[in-house]
């Protein structure tokens, strides 16, 4: 839910979307693709063990590379906000909330 200083409420309901969920045979090669991927300025989310990816052919020649798991799914993607929202500033008193949060 988004709420400026006035108290007026926004509700965005996110829909799911295919993605790549990759796993690898151990924590240190997820986090050395993930690294990767940021040098390419893709958007990654990363889930305990998987990293979720947006489908595309050089992304998927990394995960390749490094031996991922690929499965493709339907899910929400929420990419970690520092690999999509770099330079950008919000309003003074905008937030962002959970629902029910």
């Amino acid at each position: 839910m988004l709420r400026n200083a006035a108290g007026a409420s926004l509700v965005v309901r996110v829909q799911p979307v295919n993605v790549w969920v990759a796993t690898f045979a151990n924590p240190s090669t997820l986090a050395v693709v993930a690294l990767e991927l940021g040098n390419l300025h893709v958007p990654v989310e990363v889930d305990g063990d998987m990293l979720i990816v947006p489908p595309d052919g050089p992304i998927r020649e990394v995960l390749d590379r490094y031996g991922a798991t690929v499965e493709s799914v339907a899910r929400i993607f929420a990419p970690l906000r520092v690999t999509v929202l770099q330079g950008v500033k919000l309003a003074e008193g905008f937030k962002v909330s959970r629902e029910g949060g």
